[in-house]
């Protein structure tokens, strides 16, 4: 009786629930950008703090325009992908992908819908301390093929300085504006003279881990042989 009592306490421990914590959150409106030309993508890079599985990506994206303006051409597509060896963002090394509907989306001036979230729990994109992955927004809707008279809706990325959490940069990829590779994007950019001592800029996000379960159930595990032994132990000394 007191092996199976023991068995089942170890059974129910391991099904214990992992929690999902915020691992970073960067919330800033002094600087936005959006995509210029099709085939251009904007992309945040971010240094995980937490072990466990990636469960939640959210960004400060909203609709700006005119009142006339049309719906966007195409929804806003977000992927998660993998760094190189200097942190930054390998656009066809995806390990997660979403789009947004553009009615999903707050508009400039409205502020009456949540950030656009994107659940990546049932991707199982397992993170480790010190990993390096980025966020990208790519559409082809953008502001640079507008003609005045068929003009459209922009998603438009806030974002700013003075994030307080290391290990990340805002890249932007244009190569009508910028080259063919992904160019950091800092407050040098029209920047004033002297330029300030904090250069970085960041993207505002938000990314929430689940954490991975701390192993209880090894150790009852164990108390329960040793339980189930004492028992087995007893009951011989007593038939004895």
């Amino acid at each position: 009786m007191r092996f199976l009592l023991a068995l089942i306490l170890t059974t129910l421990a391991s099904q214990g629930v992992a929690a999902t914590i915020v691992d970073q959150a960067h919330q800033a409106h002094s600087w936005n950008y959006a995509l210029d030309y099709p085939g251009d993508y904007m992309a945040q890079t971010f240094t995980i703090r937490n072990a466990g599985k990636l469960a939640q990506v959210s960004v400060d994206v909203i609709l700006t325009g005119y009142a006339d303006s049309k719906p966007p051409i195409d929804d806003l597509h977000m992927k998660i992908v993998r760094t190189d060896a200097l942190g930054v963002p390998v656009i066809d090394q995806v390990l997660a992908t979403h789009s947004f509907k553009w009615t999903e989306l707050d508009q400039y001036g409205v502020n009456d819908k949540p950030h656009p979230a994107f659940d990546a729990s049932p991707w199982n994109i397992l993170v480790s301390v010190g990993d390096v992955l980025a966020i990208v927004l790519i559409s082809e809707q953008t502001g640079e093929d507008q003609s005045f008279s068929d003009r459209r809706f922009d998603y438009l990325w806030y974002g700013g300085t003075q994030n307080p959490h290391p290990g990340g940069d805002f890249y932007l990829y244009s190569p009508k504006r910028y080259g063919t590779a992904p160019y950091k994007w800092t407050t040098m950019v029209n920047a004033p003279t002297p330029p300030p001592v904090n250069t970085r800029v960041d993207m505002s996000f938000r990314i929430t881990v689940e954490e991975v379960p701390e192993p209880q159930s090894v150790v009852l595990l164990a108390l329960s042989l040793a339980i189930g032994c004492i028992g087995k132990l007893r009951w011989r000394r007593r038939g004895a």
